[in-house]
């Protein structure tokens, strides 16, 4: 799965692929859902759909775990660590669906 998949993903959505967030962060009209693992946070922001009131995914981000995103630096491509992270992610949540 690629990162881009995520985007217009609803709360559903993402937690049956993802499972129970790390930490969910409410910030009218957004969301942060934090998925955290040894070595990443991925960061999903959602927004309010005005439509029909639900939240959909509209940006994803990935960093390593203690380094906030406005310090990475802007040269280097951010792109495999990301899709590592989103993997480590995916195949946790699937053994934990395995196991439940």
């Amino acid at each position: 799965m690629q990162l881009r998949q995520l985007i217009g993903l609803d709360q559903d959505g993402l937690s049956r692929l993802l499972g129970k967030p790390t930490r969910l962060r409410r910030e009218t009209p957004a969301e942060v859902w934090q998925y955290s693992s040894k070595r990443c946070v991925l960061h999903l922001f959602l927004y309010q759909n005005a439509d029909d009131g639900t939240f959909e995914v509209v940006h994803v981000d990935a960093v390593r775990r203690g380094q906030k995103p406005a310090t990475r630096n802007a040269g280097i491509s951010s792109k495999p660590f990301q899709q590592n992270c989103l993997g480590r992610l995916l195949q946790r949540a699937t053994a934990q669906n395995k196991t439940s």
